[in-house]
């Protein structure tokens, strides 16, 4: 379903109504037939979009009630009044229209970030005030709007937008000379309508200087330029998984892509669900030349993105802490280093397979980080810490019965052999309720040997 409503709002944005059209539809289709129908209401809103675009005003408010009401919203929300404002609009209403944008941006604050919805009911404004020959406040409303982009961290969709008023921002530029207008306006000029657009693999190359740093391990996030990217400027989950694929695996292919987010779709299907998803990604980092096309290589990010990716760097120091020659305590310190940036499992939300693997392959590094480091602090007689980092393996992994027999090693070692049998036993009884099996042989002999 997300998948068919990011294509849905690619296509709408490109002027591409039918095909968008047909994939809104076939979401909800989908929607209804495993009985998520409170999740069409993304699709619903595109519906909306469409028959305004065409003119068909009562059905756009119809299918705009029926979105709002299905997503949860009020009939004052943002969500609900910029795009009936939207309706007004098209309809010559502009006082109607007015007044829905003033309920929009009603509870904008200027020390929060807006919603986007507020900031497209700004621009709106600027645009609906335009024509009515108010142009001190429509200018204000422009203000607001470029503003309200700048604190979201993207505007294509204020560029979308602007097509209608490509004039209007012209003219307020004589009196408003912004670079980030000026922006905006060379953007609009510069856009083009098409599907076509989804397949293209043209690559300019010039891209100014960007850093982005990634996290992935417990809560995903990305900065770029030490700014945080907000989670919706993604638009679909998929677009975010592919740009966390492609930062993991630094090239890819269309066609390993496919395999691995749409195994069960044709040819044709995937390279269109691949060219819009990535199409997504490139809008939501702001550069379309951000991800480049090799075609000896590949896709991957262009190469004046520098990087900071906490799975990377958590394999790097525990690669370092295998370097020949290395002292214990450089060793231990590199561990530590590497443990520090595991704060969780990677990509916890992303339900695909290629992400459990690395997610089970990156836990398992971890695991054996913890093991490495606990029998380091066990062998200089630091038996708590070793005890500690002992206990958190088998809080992940209870079954391991080897460090099962090194935590019960620890605890001997510091004075305390009578624990180390609690716990082989209450090891023994959770592995016969829970898997109906026994201890391993070593196990038990050593549990054997401590009751002599």
């Amino acid at each position: 379903m997300a998948v068919l409503d990011g294509q849905g709002a690619v296509l709408y944005d490109l002027g591409e109504f039918d095909e968008a059209e047909e994939r809104y539809k076939q979401a909800i289709k989908i929607s209804d037939e495993i009985g998520e129908k409170d999740a069409t209401y993304f699709s619903l809103a595109g519906l909306a979009e469409i028959q305004r675009e065409r003119g068909n005003h009562r059905d756009a408010m119809n299918l705009l009630r029926d979105s709002t009401s299905l997503g949860g919203q009020e009939l004052s929300s943002p969500y609900y009044t910029t795009r009936l404002g939207k309706i007004y609009l098209d309809m010559g209403q502009l006082e109607l229209a007015k007044e829905q944008f003033h309920i929009a941006l009603g509870s904008m604050r200027s020390d929060k970030t807006p919603h986007q919805d507020q900031v497209l009911a700004a621009l709106l404004q600027f645009q609906t005030l335009q024509k009515m020959g108010d142009t001190l406040n429509a200018q204000v409303s422009l203000q607001l709007a470029l503003r309200g982009a700048a604190q979201l961290g993207h505007d294509q969709f204020v560029v979308v937008h602007s097509q209608r008023m490509l004039n209007e921002l012209r003219e307020v530029y004589e009196s408003m000379p912004t670079q980030q207008l000026q922006d905006i306006i060379r953007r609009v000029e510069n856009f083009k309508t098409g599907k076509a657009l989804l397949e293209a693999e043209e690559t300019s190359f010039e891209l100014p200087d960007i850093h982005i740093e990634v996290r992935v391990l417990g809560s995903d996030n990305v900065r770029m330029d030490g700014e945080l990217l907000p989670s919706s400027v993604w638009r679909s989950s998929r677009a975010r998984a592919l740009f966390y694929y492609i930062v993991d695996r630094g090239t890819i292919r269309k066609e390993e892509v496919g395999l691995d987010f749409w195994p069960d779709f044709s040819a044709g299907k995937i390279s269109s669900n691949f060219h819009a998803t990535l199409w997504r990604v490139r809008q939501a980092l702001g550069h379309k030349d951000i991800v480049i096309f090799d075609e000896d290589e590949g896709y991957r990010l262009h190469p004046a993105v520098s990087q900071w990716y906490d799975a990377v760097e958590f394999e790097n120091y525990l690669e370092q802490a295998k370097a020949p020659g290395l002292s214990e305590a450089g060793k231990t310190e590199a561990i530590r280093q590497a443990l520090a940036l595991y704060k969780g499992d990677y990509l916890s939300d992303v339900f695909m397979e290629w992400a459990d693997t690395r997610r089970d392959e990156l836990q398992n590094l971890y695991l054996q980080a913890l093991i490495s480091l606990a029998h380091l602090e066990q062998k200089n007689d630091r038996f708590s810490e070793a005890r500690k980092l002992f206990e958190m393996v088998l809080a992940i992994d209870p079954y391991r019965d080897k460090v099962h027999m090194a935590l019960m090693s620890c605890l001997v070692q510091s004075g305390a052999p009578s624990a180390a049998k609690v716990h082989f036993q209450a090891y023994k009884e959770m592995l016969r309720k829970e898997l109906n099996a026994e201890p391993l042989a070593e196990l038990q002999d050593y549990f054997d040997a401590l009751s002599v």
